[in-house]
């Protein structure tokens, strides 16, 4: 399945948003019975998710050090798409 850069997000054909983990560590997230499953792939951890879901899933908060929170999970970039889907940054 292919994807392309709209500006803002990764989106693939089927309207799916490629989001990625703050680190290259394998997590899971489940909203409204849904899994979603972030894989590492070439020191990417990502998966794709709903846009129905797209805000709450970047709006998730992980501990820091010193007690602070930051952000969970992060807008995928183009080439973080390209590493994780195809093993290199031009996606080719």
């Amino acid at each position: 399945m292919s994807y392309t850069f709209d500006g803002n997000y990764v989106i693939r054909d089927d309207g799916f948003i490629a989001v990625q983990h703050r680190n290259s560590n394998r997590t899971a997230l489940r909203i409204s019975g849904i899994t979603y499953q972030f894989t590492a792939k070439h020191n990417v951890s990502m998966s794709w998710i709903s846009p129905d879901h797209i805000n709450k899933v970047l709006g998730e908060l992980a501990r820091q050090c010193c007690g602070t929170q930051g952000k969970k999970f992060l807008r995928a970039s183009l080439i973080n798409v390209n590493l994780h889907e195809t093993g290199n940054r031009d996606g080719a």
